[in-house]
């Protein structure tokens, strides 16, 4: 294998949801799906308070694999809440003087300065109110749904994941990360122009894809998702890990700190092609520090 690519799984899943990655990347690109507290082969662990503890355990998961594999390079993969704590880990890697990550793919959700809506807190909705939003977004099965069982064991795991999304309180960026990003968003979602916000969370070049589908793009577009992240990380290894491996044509950008800014809405001289793949190119930094 020539790249590590980790996965972080969104709110009520777990690691398995990346297995069926392994063989679509083929041999050069090593997906290794990072289980969270709580599920899956972490069932009974308790579940993380905040979003600090759950980036602080999924980074020193990190650290053991990348110990063992000191000279390849890697790239962390999240859909919805898996996005932003794939963000928060990325932080936290770098801030503790670690290889940062060549690329990050952040899919499924909002830029983190962008509040989570909901009509009432995860931990006031009965089980009626989380079968009707689940049906609303998809992605569950409807005999999981209807199975007493499987409620039981997957219902404690969502109300977990998001009450820690409810709890998120990011800090405002301040240039810390270099790396270029590919954020992802469904198209019928209709959260474009609000994806490209997240060109403000990195000096590094951001891409935003639009792929077919809605929350759930990631299964219901899956073909265009995996050729998206194995043609990105194969550029980035022809070019020896250079975010210039993005083949855009990106200007040098001032990042200091205080002129950053934060919008819901689409960044001003962003490019869009029509198509399956609609692509927003926001100009940041060349530089070779990923960090």
């Amino acid at each position: 294998m020539d790249m590590l690519l980790f996965g972080l799984p969104y709110a009520g899943a777990s690691a398995s949801i990346y297995l069926r990655w392994r063989v679509p990347l083929q041999s050069d690109i090593e997906i290794v799906p990072v289980e969270l507290a709580g599920r899956g082969s972490r069932i009974g662990e308790p579940f993380y308070a905040d979003m600090a503890e759950a980036a602080s355990d999924v980074a020193g998961r990190i650290k053991e694999t990348l110990a063992r594999h000191p000279d390849k390079p890697y790239a962390l993969f999240g859909h919805s809440m898996g996005a932003k704590l794939a963000y928060e880990t990325a932080l936290l890697l770098c801030r503790s003087g670690l290889r940062a990550p060549v690329h990050l793919f952040l899919s499924g959700a909002l830029p983190p300065h962008i509040p989570l809506e909901r009509e009432r807190p995860a931990t006031e909705m009965s089980d009626a109110d989380w079968r009707r939003e689940l049906e609303q977004k998809g992605g569950t099965p409807v005999e999981l749904l209807d199975d007493p069982q499987a409620r039981e064991l997957f219902l404690p795991i969502l109300r977990a994941d998001y009450t820690l999304l409810e709890r998120y309180r990011p800090e405002p960026p301040a240039g810390e990360l270099r790396m270029p990003m590919t954020v992802m968003t469904g198209r019928q979602e209709g959260l474009a122009a609000s994806m490209d916000s997240w060109s403000a969370y990195s000096r590094g070049a951001c891409q935003v894809v639009v792929c077919e589908g809605g929350h759930f793009f990631i299964h219901e577009d899956a073909e265009t998702v995996l050729r998206i992240v194995r043609d990105t990380l194969i550029g980035l290894r022809e070019a020896d890990g250079s975010v210039a491996a993005l083949k855009q044509d990106v200007s040098p950008t001032d990042h200091r700190q205080e002129d950053v800014r934060l919008s819901d809405g689409p960044a001003s001289g962003s490019r869009r092609a029509t198509g399956s793949m609609t692509t927003v190119v926001r100009p940041h930094d060349k530089g070779g520090d990923t960090r």
